[in-house]
């Protein structure tokens, strides 16, 4: 995978509520990209996001999974979040590391109360974002209804870019409303087919058009009289104005399909390349601040690969065969694997290891990282999730996570003394990966307490 500078790299977060189909999304952009040669599945057990032995057996997602894609000269790095709330340390850690969310909603079923809390979570964060209805493939999906419900509850300005043709099994593909095509997948491959807009979708797509027209020209002024003057807005100005509309949060582009079929998919790539932003972007408009450790004044970094490196640890995971990984978004500079940095959480030097791209459960060796990547460096000694790692000469601490406390504990008993140590050792594992649970061993009395928000944790 070829490096990218900052200004074509998109960092963007999946999430939703479980079922919506995250996961199957991540699959199908990963196979629309041409990463992966087929389709997996979450029921079947083989989607790259979905590796870990409780989630496969379990068919949902416990913990999060970076997916880096190559799409048109851009490099997208996806990471697909559990859905369920006892994981939710997992979406907060991941909006750390990201400058944009696509929210997914599931047409079938309609909006969980779940919803508003990763709403919630990614307004904090002040992230643009789009809007991605699913599952227009299956029975009672409907599109107006779940546009308008998704408005009413998460009160945004949904601006839709994409419309379904056909609908349930009969979903056939998209039309992209700005280009004025119908956009179809060829079935079983990455190749996609644009033709015009067929008759029987001619008045829907004439009607969303005008909304398009209307919801932009109403966030600038120029736009406004254009439209009025001419009754029109050019194709470049509504893409220009949706951009500054979506970087500053006012709207929210819409795009639609089905990720089991791959429908839309890639008009939703299309729409992160185009409308959100690229580290650059993110850093003129949220600059990352921090504090100076000695001092504790205020200091700010920009993402620019001449500027000292700086990044900050969201994610650990104990690989069975490449053993810890941290994993990291570099916020300023450029590390050079296996090169030492300094960790100013913990005030100690680190020997630096092997840097990697991840797809999935699968780890490819880079030379080196600069701002606004995300990768993982192999075999830290003292680094931890949350911690800020820098050059030493030009120190600084960006914002620790923050983590949920537990809420309920559960006793452990071991069925061979022997096994005691062996066990601790595993659950010491899993807290270094999930911060958000708690482990506790009383010496004298040899009983194990594991703490967490809730019982799936």
């Amino acid at each position: 995978m070829p490096h990218e500078s900052a200004p074509t790299i998109r960092n963007v977060i999946i999430a939703s509520y479980p079922g919506a189909g995250k996961t199957t999304l991540c699959e199908a952009l990963a196979f629309s990209s041409g990463t992966i040669p087929s389709m997996g599945s979450v029921p079947d057990g083989n989607s790259i996001s979905d590796f870990e032995p409780e989630e496969v057996q379990r068919h949902h997602s416990i913990s999060s999974a970076i997916c880096q894609l190559e799409w048109q000269g851009a490099r997208i790095n996806i990471i697909d979040t559990p859905g369920i709330s006892d994981f939710a340390f997992e979406i907060q850690s991941s909006l750390m590391a990201v400058d944009g969310a696509v929210l997914v909603v599931g047409a079938s079923t309609g909006l969980r109360s779940e919803i508003e809390r990763v709403w919630d979570l990614i307004q904090q964060h002040e992230l643009p974002c789009l809007l991605f209805i699913n599952e227009l493939d299956k029975e009672r999906a409907d599109y107006r209804s779940i546009l308008a419900e998704c408005e009413k509850t998460l009160e945004i300005t949904g601006v839709p870019l994409t419309i379904p043709v056909g609908s349930e099994s009969q979903l056939t593909g998209v039309i992209d409303l700005i280009s004025r095509n119908l956009i179809s997948q060829v079935s079983g491959t990455t190749k996609v087919q644009q033709t015009g807009i067929p008759p029987e979708s001619q008045d829907m797509a004439a009607e969303f058009r005008r909304r398009i027209m209307e919801q932009v020209a109403e966030t600038n002024d120029q736009l406004v009289e254009k439209y009025l003057t001419q009754g029109e807005i050019s194709d470049e100005d509504l893409r220009d104005g949706l951009t500054i509309g979506t970087l500053e949060r006012k709207l929210v582009p819409v795009l639609c399909g089905s990720a089991t079929c791959n429908i839309g998919t890639t008009t939703l790539f299309d729409a992160i390349r185009q409308f959100l932003p690229s580290p650059s972007d993110r850093s003129r408009l949220h600059p990352h601040v921090g504090q100076q450790p000695q001092s504790h004044d205020e200091s700010q970094r920009n993402s620019d690969p001449h500027d000292p490196f700086s990044a900050f640890v969201f994610k650990t995971t104990i690989d069975p065969f490449m053993g810890r990984l941290s994993f990291v978004r570099v916020v300023s500079g450029t590390l050079h694997a296996d090169s030492g940095f300094y960790n100013a959480t913990r005030q100690t030097k680190e020997k630096g290891g092997h840097l990697f791209f991840s797809i999935g459960k699968k780890h490819h060796p880079i030379d080196q990282a600069q701002a606004g990547d995300i990768v993982a460096i192999g075999k830290l000694k003292e680094t931890q999730t949350g911690d800020t790692i820098c050059d030493e000469r030009h120190p600084i601490i960006f914002p620790s996570l923050k983590i949920t406390r537990p809420v309920m504990s559960y006793a452990l008993e071991v069925k061979s003394k022997n096994e005691i140590d062996k066990v601790s050792l595993g659950l010491h594992k899993l807290v270094e990966e999930d911060p958000s649970l708690e482990f506790l061993r009383n010496e004298e009395t040899k009983e194990m307490l594991l703490s967490g928000v809730g019982q799936s944790h």
